[in-house]
């Protein structure tokens, strides 16, 4: 279930930002979006899905809606401060 309310919530992020950022249909511009996206539960930091599913399905998206991608894989981290 958290697997399927994921996968969702990533669709969602993902349409939502294609509708909120497409350049008018008058302009000739090149545009460039970037997009996010995590495997783990933000509570429990565990992997919700896996990569190649993550990928799977932002690479469906991203052809259907722009025609086209490039995925950049990359790591990272960070120290929470008070």
């Amino acid at each position: 279930m958290i697997t399927i309310l994921s996968i969702a919530a990533i669709v969602v992020s993902i349409i939502a930002m294609i509708m909120l950022c497409k350049p008018a249909a008058d302009k000739s511009t090149d545009v460039q979006y970037v997009v996010y996206l995590g495997t783990n539960d933000k509570d429990t930091n565990k992997p919700v899905f896996s990569h190649e599913e993550a990928n799977e399905k932002a690479e469906e998206i991203l052809l259907e809606q722009f025609g086209g991608y490039t995925i950049q894989e990359a790591d990272g981290g960070w120290i929470a401060r008070s």
